[in-house]
């Protein structure tokens, strides 16, 4: 097991990191990559900041580097009937291409396996988004591809889906 001992993640979203959370998601080298159309106001980021403390079917984590605030990382839409949850995750402007993707998704699932006791993670990706490399690099496996499923930037784009279950991640791990 690859030990990444530099990595945490945190559930404190202290005022400090609320604020570069929005300012990260508002940023275009995250925000080209979500499911978002418009830009997130100060106002709906406090009603989601205040939504997430409660609504029990999300987990959302600050990930930290070094004790250091470099990304944003949890799961949505968890069903503990299911027990499969899909995966959310950028790393801050300031931080990406520094080879945080797989360390950081490898503490998020290993949490989602061990902690949070699921049984499948599944996540989807713009078919212009390299992240696809990095899920398949960690393991998971391409499940279909939904043809011009977004609107983005004045085009139709196809999302590709993607999952892990807890087997086939403990056996790679």
């Amino acid at each position: 097991m690859t030990s990444y001992k530099k990595y945490e993640l945190s559930r404190m979203f202290d005022e400090e990191t609320a604020d570069k959370m929005l300012r990260w998601r508002n940023s275009d080298s995250v925000r080209k990559y979500c499911r978002q159309l418009d830009f997130i106001t100060p106002a709906d980021h406090c009603h989601y900041m205040n939504r997430m403390e409660i609504d029990s079917s999300q987990r959302m984590y600050v990930l930290n580097y070094n004790g250091t605030a470099i990304g944003i990382c949890g799961f949505t839409s968890i069903d503990t009937t299911a027990r499969r949850a899909e995966f959310s995750f950028y790393i801050a402007p300031e931080f990406q291409r520094r080879g945080h993707s797989v360390p950081g998704l490898t503490l998020l699932f290993d949490h989602g396996f061990d902690v949070l006791n699921l049984n499948r993670i599944w996540g989807e990706v713009f078919s212009f988004n390299h992240a696809a490399n990095i899920f398949e690099k960690i393991g998971m496996e391409k499940e279909g591809v939904r043809k011009d499923f977004y609107f983005k930037n004045g085009r139709y784009v196809d999302a590709t889906l993607y999952s892990i279950g807890a087997e086939k991640w403990r056996g790679l791990r």
